[in-house]
């Protein structure tokens, strides 16, 4: 059933639930046809996924930030200002030490190549699954520390 990203204000809880019982089911969700939303729509709806999470104003501005929206980044091959935007990032929050991880990630897709530019997703969830037990038992014991990737000159 499709669902307008853009529209999100005046979905039901019934809706919600539904994409949110989604999300936790499959771990990624797709919403082909979205109009070109704005960065300060599309963290509004991201927010519905984690609506006490401190994240979002924790997101440091880069060259890659919206102006509209600091905490909405820009994933492009394209340049700005004869500086390349960013093509790569981190969706766990895993090297901000100060936050929780994060439950989800958000992207809108505005201009899509032809063919080629694969975007893989894992999910933690399912390679845990897989693991066997011994291993399972080693990570559920593990403590883990992650720290800021260094700074490149």
């Amino acid at each position: 059933q499709g669902v307008d990203v853009a529209d999100h204000q005046s979905w039901t809880t019934e809706d919600w639930n539904a994409v949110f019982d989604a999300f936790n089911t499959y771990s990624l969700l797709v919403f082909p046809g979205q109009p070109d939303i704005s960065p300060t729509v599309h963290l509004e709806f991201a927010k519905r996924f984690a609506p006490d999470s401190d994240t979002y104003d924790g997101c440091n501005p880069s060259r890659s930030s919206t102006a509209e929206c600091p905490a909405v980044k820009v994933l492009s091959s394209a340049t700005r200002n004869g500086n390349p935007v960013q093509m790569s990032w981190r969706s766990e929050g895993s090297h901000l030490s100060d936050m929780l991880p994060c439950s989800a990630c958000t992207m809108h897709c505005l201009v899509a190549p032809q063919s080629g530019g694969d975007t893989l997703f894992a999910s933690g969830a399912t390679a845990y699954d897989v693991l066997p037990e011994d291993l399972k038992h080693a990570v559920r014991c593990a403590e883990v520390v992650s720290c800021p990737p260094p700074k490149l000159p």
